[in-house]
């Protein structure tokens, strides 16, 4: 503590500073690692400092793999009787981990585990859906580094948004790259704030048709700007670089998003960022309550085993 009360203190007179602390999560519960290096990294450490710690720590691992700020540096292996050039650790590989925990105990643990890596915070509401399926989902930045993930490991099954890929686009990723799944709509949010998974968890309390129509008239109203992002969002997809060809054709996309009816445009809609809430707001709905419907994890385990 007198050490990070240094922090504070010295912040303002201190200019160009290293700090130098060694295993400074040893007292920390696994659950507090996380957020604790992230409230000294991002409040604590003026932008002129640095702060080096030495640590096996899955919390401080994770936070480093996520921050753009923050680097992983491992010493094992090295010959220090010869000069050295260390590099970071490249943040796209979950191989990182191994860092904590060794890949043999990783495996004895998880030995009856379908491991699912899945982009962004998903992992979080998949685990808590289809855990005790024996999957177990693992986080990932983004969709590529799910795809790099199972590129490099065919143990491992990756679990993506849609986005804007058409059918055959999927079918061409399924084909080159078995162990990677994609959902049947957008994100994750269009199958939790689905009519049919509403419809379920609040039973007579909730107007499924009423939800729908609110739904395609936000949709309507956010068509043509949704259309003009499709083009520029599909290049930032990986698989186009790995075997699957764009032909930059997005005319189906348009179409599908321009119909009114739901299961046509649904796919298409990206729920997560366009679509408001409003209606809903008088249910308090919170996550942990939408992925526990058994359509919900009909519907992702579906895609998990046929997809």
């Amino acid at each position: 503590m007198n050490i990070l009360f240094d922090l504070l203190v010295c912040r303002d007179d201190n200019k160009d500073t290293f700090y130098y602390i060694d295993e400074m999560d040893l007292h920390l519960d696994t659950k507090l690692q996380y957020n604790f290096i992230k409230e000294i990294s991002e409040n604590w450490i003026p932008e002129n400092y640095q702060l080096w710690t030495a640590s096996h720590s899955l919390g401080f691992i994770d936070y480093a793999r996520r921050s753009e700020t923050a680097a992983i540096v491992d010493l094992d292996n090295l010959d220090f009787d010869v000069p050295q050039i260390i590099e970071p650790q490249t943040k796209d590989n979950l191989e990182v981990y191994e860092i904590a925990i060794p890949k043999d105990i990783i495996s004895s643990i998880l030995a009856d585990k379908k491991l699912v890596v899945a982009e962004n915070t998903n992992s979080k509401w998949y685990n808590l859906a289809l855990g005790e399926k024996n999957y177990l989902f693992l986080p990932a930045q983004n969709n590529r580094e799910v795809f790099l993930t199972i590129k490099g490991d065919k143990k491992k099954l990756g679990l993506r948004d849609r986005d804007f890929l058409r059918d055959d686009e999927i079918a061409s990723v399924r084909e080159i790259f078995p162990n990677m799944k994609i959902l049947r709509y957008y994100s994750v949010e269009n199958y939790l704030y689905h009519p049919d998974n509403l419809s379920e968890l609040l039973n007579v309390n909730f107007d499924k048709a009423a939800y729908i129509e609110d739904i395609t008239k936000q949709k309507n109203k956010r068509c043509s700007t949704i259309i003009g992002k499709i083009a520029v969002a599909r290049q930032s997809y990986v698989e186009f670089k790995e075997g699957v060809k764009n032909d930059e054709n997005i005319d189906g996309i348009i179409e599908q998003l321009e119909s009114d009816n739901l299961e046509v445009f649904y796919p298409c809609f990206n729920m997560k960022d366009y679509f408001n809430r409003g209606m809903l707001g008088k249910y308090n709905l919170a996550m942990k309550y939408l992925v526990t419907t058994g359509w919900f994890k009909t519907q992702i385990e579906r895609v998990l085993e046929n997809n």
